[in-house]
């Protein structure tokens, strides 16, 4: 179809959330080991135009 359905958006949102904080040195699994959760609890985005990919 040429464009990329808005359900990816936030899937890629949370990988590149991930990837900074494994950067950053606190990924979930060392976070989780010194005691601390960090759940995402909700999710809001606003859609303002549409990728297309190459």
């Amino acid at each position: 179809m040429g464009c990329v359905h808005h359900s990816n958006y936030i899937r890629w949102m949370e990988e590149a959330r991930v990837n900074l904080m494994e950067q950053m040195g606190c990924g979930y699994k060392a976070m989780e080991a010194s005691g601390i959760m960090s759940p995402v609890l909700e999710v809001h985005c606003q859609y303002r135009s549409m990728v297309i990919p190459i």
